[in-house]
């Protein structure tokens, strides 16, 4: 989710540019942006985490 919306709000739509421009002033902090990407990768590698969990990969039976 956290990459899709990342690669919508690259394109060259309407909405994208004008949503880059809201965000522009806070992006130039680095406090501000520093902190909302580090909430955006463990949002995502919780996501990832939880989703292709390790032990149930390995727990689940093979059924051929």
């Amino acid at each position: 989710v956290i990459a899709i919306l990342g690669a919508t709000l690259a394109g060259p739509s309407r909405v994208a540019r004008d949503i880059r421009r809201a965000i522009a002033p806070w992006a130039d902090e680095p406090g501000i942006a520093y902190t909302v990407f580090a909430v955006l990768v463990l949002a995502n590698i919780g996501v990832l985490r939880d989703s292709t969990s390790i032990e149930m990969i390995v727990q689940s039976p093979v059924s051929h």
